[in-house]
């Protein structure tokens, strides 16, 4: 994780961003519909779901999928074929 901190932050102070940490946002009024897919040993697994509990409750329309699986790769599959039909039942590209 040190390794992708580093290239996606510049400095330790951008952690504290909300765009960089979305749990840290004041509100979630205005953010774009999230997708969150944690697989059960992605490292980031409890703050997805974190995120997308929280977005649900109070941001814009979301899905969160926790498929029961070994690694994101396995989970992929499912996952896309999920978020497709839940952004079709959104009403696709006019969302």
């Amino acid at each position: 994780m040190k390794w992708f901190r580093g290239h996606y932050l510049g400095t330790m102070d951008d952690a504290k961003d909300w765009r960089a940490s979305p749990l840290l946002a004041p509100d979630l009024a205005g953010v774009a519909p999230a997708i969150v897919i944690a697989a059960e040993c992605d490292v980031l697994h409890d703050e997805g779901l974190a995120y997308a509990t929280l977005a649900t409750r109070v941001g814009p329309p979301g899905q969160k999928i926790a498929p029961r699986t070994e690694t994101p790769r396995q989970s992929a599959a499912p996952a896309v074929v999920a978020m497709l039909r839940w952004f079709e039942r959104q009403g696709g590209a006019d969302w």
